[in-house]
């Protein structure tokens, strides 16, 4: 009897050490929605209410990040918002490089970080651990590999005195080997894997500007994306993206002696590629957004010239993301495929979900599971941030419901379908760079992968075009692959630019041959209209305006 209580006191001391451990493991406790340098990052007293009215006003939660100041951090608090204290500048004084030290640089490794800057850490710490708004420690910005160690150290120092709290540290964004032998190769994954391995942190961040003058750098920036989610899913760590607010207007910038720097070419985004860089992110599985930059610098959003357009952007995207914070942040990435054009070169994790559209659709798809580990959740993102789109997705599933999720209402709403005999087939539009999260229930556990939906020899179309109130739609039922005649399911339906069924014109059986009927819109505002023929489970749409 006596062993028996003994081995269950061991057991059950074990089980409550778990759980304390798991209790004290940092993690992120909200979805980021922030801007790097965000007031006052730089800037000394006097510190004025309107400019944390601004960065309210533009749907921000977070800064990222605050210098230890008694006064700043007591306005962040009275403005309702978390942050990340600044470690390189809570410690160390006038000798001490402290960026250096933390950062490293090309040609010189920096020297091990002393107890004495450690233990003026554990005052900042001290000082800020019991503070509820605060969300982790900010460390620094694009280390190169020889810091990893001095970070290593910071981050368990922080662990140690506070260890629910997050370390951040935003990563180099290029992997390029422009500079010398220390600054990370393209896709070099020795880069990520010994930072992750050397500092155990838990939130994964880099950046990637696309934006230029004379082009966009896109393919770049999905392969980036990619190595970057690939390992957050490696290691189960959240990551976030630091995206591009801001144009430089042709600005040399050097951080050290402004004005005789650099020369960086980034234009200004508009609100659809802004809207581009939030939807990409978020289909593939970011747990935080952060715009990149408020402040310091005259490009940053307060002093740009740009500032009129760049400003309501970030309002209403930030208020997009904001609508959707709460349900991404507790979904995990299970897979992300492009349709067409997929720079990655990476192969998909699982086809648990497999949507097809028509070949001319250049989306990205995103999968993925909840916290009950449930993979009916999916995102659409339109890879074009010049015209939106409407086309047929066709998912390998039999669905009971399909909703998605309505950022301009905050609620899920109904998506028609139609079940068929390869899986479930519906009309999606999507804004110029936007993205649907969408969420279903299955009516069948059978799911049918890599199904091919071809629709090129499918014929529809009408005249005239635009047209004041009635149309003549012609199309044509195509014979067999032997060339026999065929006899089909032949359906004809009228949808709005939301995707919305108004009509269903035809719903018979027909033998192959060409057709043409005549319809009349009376009744449908002036505007534009699709209709979608499907012919068994085949379909093809066509974009109509009424005048």
């Amino acid at each position: 009897m006596l062993k028996f209580k003994i081995i269950f006191t061991l057991v059950l001391i074990s089980f409550i050490n778990i759980l304390h451990s798991q209790e004290r493991k940092p993690v992120l406790k909200e979805f980021l929605i922030s801007a790097y340098n965000p007031p006052y990052a730089w800037r000394s007293s006097p510190y004025e209410d309107s400019v944390f009215i601004d960065y309210k006003n533009a749907n921000f939660n977070n800064f990222l990040w605050v210098r230890d100041d008694d006064e700043l951090v007591q306005k962040v608090r009275d403005y309702g918002f978390k942050y990340y204290l600044s470690v390189d500048q809570s410690i160390g004084g006038e000798d001490d490089d402290i960026e250096f030290l933390l950062r490293g640089s090309n040609d010189e490794a920096p020297p091990e970080i002393t107890d004495e800057l450690l233990k003026q850490l554990d005052d900042a710490i001290d000082k800020y651990k019991s503070d509820p708004n605060l969300t982790g420690y900010y460390i620094c910005d694009e280390p190169y590999a020889n810091a990893f160690d001095n970070i290593a150290k910071v981050v368990a120092r922080i662990k140690e005195k506070d260890p629910s709290r997050l370390c951040f540290v935003n990563l180099w964004p290029y992997f390029e080997n422009e500079e010398g032998d220390n600054t990370p190769e393209e896709g070099d994954e020795n880069y990520l894997e010994s930072f992750i391995q050397k500092t155990n942190i838990r939130l994964l961040s880099y950046d990637r500007y696309n934006f230029y003058n004379q082009s966009d750098d896109n393919e770049e920036y999905f392969k980036q994306i990619a190595r970057i989610r690939k390992k957050a899913v490696k290691y189960n760590i959240p990551f976030c993206n630091i995206i591009q607010a801001v144009g430089t207007n042709g600005t040399s910038v050097s951080w050290d002696s402004p004005g005789d720097g650099e020369h960086l070419d980034w234009r200004t985004p508009n609100e659809a590629e802004h809207r581009w860089l939030v939807y990409s992110s978020l289909v593939y599985g970011v747990h935080g957004i952060v715009w990149f930059h408020w402040d310091c610098c005259d490009w940053g959003v307060i002093e740009n010239p740009d500032k009129d357009i760049i400003y309501p952007s970030l309002q209403n995207i930030n208020d997009e993301i904001d609508s959707l914070k709460d349900i991404m942040f507790h979904l995990t990435t299970t897979d992300v495929y492009h349709t067409i054009n997929d720079p990655t070169g990476e192969t998909n994790d699982t086809t648990n979900i497999y949507l097809k559209v028509s070949d001319s659709t250049d989306l990205v798809v995103g999968a993925f599971k909840d916290e009950y580990d449930k993979e009916n959740y999916f995102m659409l993102m339109n890879k074009n941030y010049e015209d939106s789109i409407l086309t047929d997705i066709y998912i390998n599933h039999f669905l009971d419901s399909l909703l998605y999720f309505d950022v301009t209402i905050n609620k899920w709403q109904d998506v028609p379908f139609e079940n068929d005999t390869t899986g479930a087939n519906f009309i999606v539009h999507l804004r110029k760079g936007g993205g649907k999260l969408f969420k279903f229930k299955e009516k069948k556990a059978t799911k049918i992968v890599n199904v091919n939906f071809a629709t090129a020899d499918l014929k529809l179309n009408n005249y005239p075009n635009p047209f004041v109130s009635s149309t003549i739609i012609k199309y044509s039922i195509p014979a067999s692959n032997t060339g026999n005649t065929v006899y089909c399911n032949v359906k004809l339906d009228i949808f709005d630019i939301y995707g919305n069924k108004i009509k269903t014109i035809l719903d018979k059986k027909q033998i192959t041959g060409d057709y043409q009927l005549n319809y009349s819109c009376d009744n449908l505002p002036k505007g534009i209209f699709f209709l979608k023929l499907k012919i068994n489970d085949k379909a093809v749409t066509k974009r109509i305006i009424l005048f």
